[in-house]
């Protein structure tokens, strides 16, 4: 009886790691596209992912550069395939991830150098993290994007300020 609830027990603990691994990545096409920084994609089974864009936060809608925001990512991936490498899950239950398009391209990343995002140096902490700052600071310096808008230059979030005004209409919290 004991080495029977071993061998269950066992199983049960490699059957939940493969389907955590299998998790860490998966591809699917993008058929929704809420905002700037969070997707849907639709994955073999029929089962749709919400997915939010790790490390990086877009405007929402209704703030300036939102819409702007929300176009560029759907430019980029609606209707198409990605591969996400999920990273973490929000308090919504959404796969956070880094989004690959089929060109190779990182869409986060795209976002950042484009200006249509500020990085989440908060929860951005993956090793690659010090590149996306350099292009979010090449996009700030270009002025492109909402860095057009001097009211951008700053944020309350995570506790970084960035210039000398602050727009607490972009101070959200991402988890």
């Amino acid at each position: 009886m004991k080495t029977r609830f071993l061998a269950l027990s066992l199983m049960l603990v490699l059957a939940f790691s493969v389907t955590a691994f299998a998790r860490s990545e998966f591809s699917g096409k993008v058929v929704r596209v809420a905002d700037g920084d969070t997707i849907t994609v639709l994955v073999p089974g029929n089962q749709q992912e919400k997915v939010r864009l790790y490390g990086i936060d877009c405007p929402e809608k209704g703030q300036a550069f939102g819409q702007k925001a929300r176009r560029f990512t759907a430019d980029r991936v609606a209707g198409r395939n990605v591969t996400v490498s999920v990273l973490d899950t929000d308090r919504y239950g959404r796969a956070v991830g880094v989004v690959k398009t089929e060109d190779g391209r990182i869409l986060n990343q795209e976002l950042l150098a484009n200006g249509y995002a500020w990085l989440y140096t908060r929860y951005c902490t993956a090793s690659f993290c010090s590149e996306w700052q350099a292009q979010e600071m090449r996009a700030k310096k270009a002025k492109a994007g909402l860095w057009a808008d001097r009211r951008q230059w700053s944020r309350g979030i995570g506790g970084r300020q960035t210039g000398e005004d602050d727009n607490p209409q972009v101070s959200r919290v991402y988890r």
